[in-house]
């Protein structure tokens, strides 16, 4: 059995399992029956945490200057580059490509996620994401303030230009490329998907974000169909599960970090679950508990909203989702959840919060003819009952499936790991001609 080193760049600490983290475990899963897999992971993190769900040799970036030096020093076969817009993600693509060192991207559900924002929502957005109060504690593990924040982006836009710099690019190239970070960062533009940061290796869940790619100016060779590896552990539940809206008692409330995202006042998200728990509990006729986000949501903050609550509930965090969907009887979300998603996968009962129109377009997952829509948390009660009442067929499922994980059928991190073994032999092969 062959070894290859994956080198994986992802900021964000790596024991809490968000989609990403799937992403990556499904991928390096697929890759460890076929060879001996040994994963470097660079990290703004000093102290690597003992609950780690990825199994890696970390990296510091501080001991180095630009991402040359730590290419050279672990030389990883391929980078896999699930960073999206972060500029360390931008900075190892560069130095990949003129090291010839392959890079994977991974093009996943929505392409036209943005479509509907004007430029001030995207520029909103990614301002409070990038300043929020979990975004410099869980790349580093520091405690969150202003000054702090600013120190860690000079940090990394520093790493980028001592990158770009020792890759001896022309100076229109130089400058051309940070007009166009700059551009990404203050606009709707997503850098991900700019042809100046295409990967060798791109894999689209849908055709749709093929022909995104395409009309971006990416290389078609390098795009690959392959569906969405993230979820294709639900496809063994979706077919061993089996669930029904004719009892439903226990309610699990999965609100979406619409604060941290950038897309609502603290306040508006706060009021919003306050008013759906107590709604609920002021019924007397279902049970509820709250998943949080395990990455977007701060427990500790969650607490304190806790307390305007009617009594004392469950509240899960790092929790499987797919148990606790077991152990209750329907769903409940609310803003840009994906955990709508995962409901529609497994054919569950879901109810989305969408009190504003414009707010649908944080909500793409969200269908009519599978879910029902709640406008104002103080109706949720006639909402779950609107909800026995809505008919769903199959072939709903079925389009719904097509139009954002392409092709579901539990096999797209295996078509994944073949593809990339496929572009190492390649690369192998040149080295000996």
């Amino acid at each position: 059995m062959k070894s290859v080193t994956m080198m994986v760049v992802r900021l964000n600490r790596t024991f809490k399992k968000d989609t990403t983290m799937t992403t990556i475990l499904n991928i390096a899963n697929e890759l460890s029956k076929k060879c001996d897999l040994k994963i470097i992971r660079p990290t703004f993190y000093k102290n690597t945490p003992n609950e780690n769900i990825l199994d890696q040799i970390p990296v510091s970036i501080y001991d180095f200057k630009h991402a040359f030096e730590i290419l050279d020093k672990v030389k990883p076969d391929f980078i896999l580059n699930m960073s999206g817009y972060e500029v360390i993600g931008l900075s190892f693509t560069i130095a990949a490509n003129i090291k010839k060192i392959p890079v994977i991207k991974v093009f996943d559900l929505n392409p036209d996620f943005m479509k509907d924002w004007n430029t001030f929502e995207a520029f909103k957005a990614k301002t409070i994401t990038a300043f929020s109060k979990t975004a410099l504690e869980d790349v580093t593990g520091e405690k969150n303030n202003l000054i702090s924040n600013f120190k860690f982006l000079f940090r990394k836009f520093k790493f980028l230009f001592n990158t770009i710099k020792f890759s001896n690019i022309s100076n229109f190239y130089f400058f051309s490329l940070i007009l166009l970070i700059f551009f990404s960062l203050v606009t709707k533009n997503d850098m991900k998907i700019q042809k100046q940061f295409q990967a060798d290796l791109n894999f689209c869940s849908t055709q749709k974000w093929i022909d995104t790619l395409i009309s971006n100016g990416f290389r078609k060779s390098g795009l690959v169909l392959t569906g969405s590896c993230t979820y294709d552990e639900l496809y063994s539940k979706t077919q061993e599960l089996v669930f029904t809206k004719e009892k439903i008692k226990k309610i699990i409330f999965c609100p979406s970090p619409m604060h941290g995202y950038g897309y609502w006042s603290k306040d508006k998200e706060d009021q919003l679950i306050i008013s759906t728990v107590n709604t609920i509990l002021k019924s007397g006729i279902y049970d509820i508990s709250i998943k949080l986000h395990p990455v977007g949501h701060n427990i500790e903050d969650f607490r304190k909203i806790s307390k305007d609550f009617l009594k004392e509930i469950p509240i899960y965090q790092p929790e499987n989702l797919i148990d606790l969907l077991i152990s209750h009887d329907l769903m409940i979300t609310s803003g840009a959840s994906g955990v709508t998603l995962y409901a529609h996968l497994l054919k569950y009962p879901v109810i989305s919060i969408i009190t504003d129109d414009s707010d649908l377009k944080y909500n793409p997952y969200f269908s009519p003819k599978l879910s029902v829509r709640c406008k104002n948390p103080n109706e949720i009660i006639s909402s779950i009952e609107n909800y026995t009442l809505l008919k769903v067929v199959n072939r709903d499922y079925d389009l719904f499936y097509k139009e954002f994980l392409g092709t579901f059928d539990g096999r797209s991190s295996e078509r994944m790991s073949s593809e990339i073994l496929k572009i190492l032999d390649t690369k192998i092969r040149k080295k000996s001609e």
